[in-house]
């Protein structure tokens, strides 16, 4: 089957033997300091998730098909599908966004009675916009309990909601994802030592 972008997990980052990654949101704020000495911090852009990736160092032919898909990657339109891999993919697979308040909390349906969304749990909601699927993530700040009803009390979450996430979207708790595309200017191709090939590593970010 002819690949196409996003690369899905199966076919690029789930299988790439990860030595190090990193996984957080970034910050987008420009900060300034009076005269006086106040600190004056004003947000200018949407938060984006992004990440590094080292491989591990393993024979030519294990790494090779991932270095190949690293460096199709750097085409123009080259994105993957990328998963908070230090965290288990396990749990309830989805539920859906109950209530909203503000872009910053919510509530959840859907899930069985008495289940628990620990607090730095990652969430996902994809939704088509304009033709393409539009993938964001989530971080809930507090535990979340559901009740008799499958639903849980409002919490905090990190990364706002967009405007077209709303009540009775789906929600991925079980291993989600989002787009993603490989920074170029930081990107280092593999270096060929002996029968090990090693080095490969990149930055990502998150692609709306």
């Amino acid at each position: 089957m002819a690949l196409t972008f996003p690369l899905l997990l199966a076919q690029f980052f789930g299988p790439a033997a990860v030595t190090e990654a990193t996984f957080h949101l970034a910050p987008a704020v420009k900060q300034n300091r009076t005269r006086g000495g106040n600190i004056i911090r004003t947000g200018y852009a949407t938060r984006l998730w992004q990440g590094t990736v080292a491989i591990s160092a393993r024979n030519h032919a294990a790494v090779a098909a991932i270095e190949a898909k690293a460096d199709w990657l750097l085409e123009a339109n080259g994105s993957f599908l990328v998963t908070p891999k230090h965290l288990p993919a396990t749990g309830a697979p989805t539920g859906t966004i109950n209530s909203t308040n503000g872009r910053t909390q919510m509530s959840f349906a859907g899930l069985p009675a008495g289940y628990v969304i620990p607090a730095g749990s990652f969430f996902g909601t994809s939704k088509p916009v304009s033709g393409r699927t539009v993938r964001h993530m989530h971080r809930v700040l507090e535990d979340a309990v559901a009740n008799a009803s499958g639903i849980t009390p409002t919490v905090s979450i990190l990364a706002p909601l967009e405007l077209h996430e709303v009540a009775g979207d789906t929600v991925w708790l079980a291993g989600p994802v989002i787009e993603a595309v490989v920074a170029t200017d930081d990107y280092s191709p593999i270096k060929a030592a002996g029968a090990i090939s090693d080095g490969l590593s990149f930055r990502w970010v998150q692609k709306l």
